[in-house]
């Protein structure tokens, strides 16, 4: 059984629809989507009590000022032995520095704070040593960078070569493509 929680009322229910155009019903019934926070430990919004077999997180944990109290609860959900997979912002070394932001110039700052909803960012050393404190071991923090930079260009690229086809299947109504 896979078990996923988010914040967004409207991504748990844009998942449960995806999920059930992605397969037959037997995929329905063993993915499990809940509105929940899973800083809460009681209450309507806290996720089943563990343990989890692993835990898979991706551009989350940069929303969120409070990085240790998530690495201490994704420690507790998670059992003895299972492995953490997330993906995330990272403050480059160098801007490292006071503040939660670093040293980033400040259009930056404005930009996360304002655009991403990221009002704390920690350095790659911080990240091993936050999920170290929070019992977790054998941390290897990679700096993907350049691998995302390579697919998103790619992504566009491809998507801008083919944009006709796209226009014709396609509601642009939110959507501005580069020139």
């Amino acid at each position: 059984m896979v078990h996923g929680f988010d914040i967004q009322e409207q991504l748990i229910t844009d998942g449960e629809r995806l999920t059930a155009l992605c397969a037959d019903e037997s995929l329905s019934s063993l993915v499990q989507l809940k509105h929940a926070d899973v800083l809460q430990t009681e209450g309507d919004l806290a996720p089943k009590p563990g343990p989890y077999d692993g835990g898979y997180s991706i551009l989350v944990w940069l929303h969120l000022k409070e990085k240790e109290a998530l690495a201490k609860r994704a420690a507790d959900l998670l059992r003895s032995g299972s492995t953490l997979y997330l993906e995330d912002y990272a403050l480059p070394d160098e801007y490292a520095g006071e503040g939660d932001l670093g040293t980033l110039p400040e259009d930056a700052k404005t930009w996360l704070a304002r655009d991403v909803y990221c009002n704390r960012l920690i350095t790659k050393s911080e990240w091993k040593a936050l999920l170290e404190d929070a019992g977790f071991t054998d941390v290897i923090v990679e700096d993907v960078s350049a691998k995302w930079t390579a697919f998103v260009s790619s992504r566009h690229a491809g998507f801008t070569a083919d944009i006709e086809t796209h226009r014709k299947s396609v509601s642009y109504t939110h959507l501005t493509l580069p020139t």
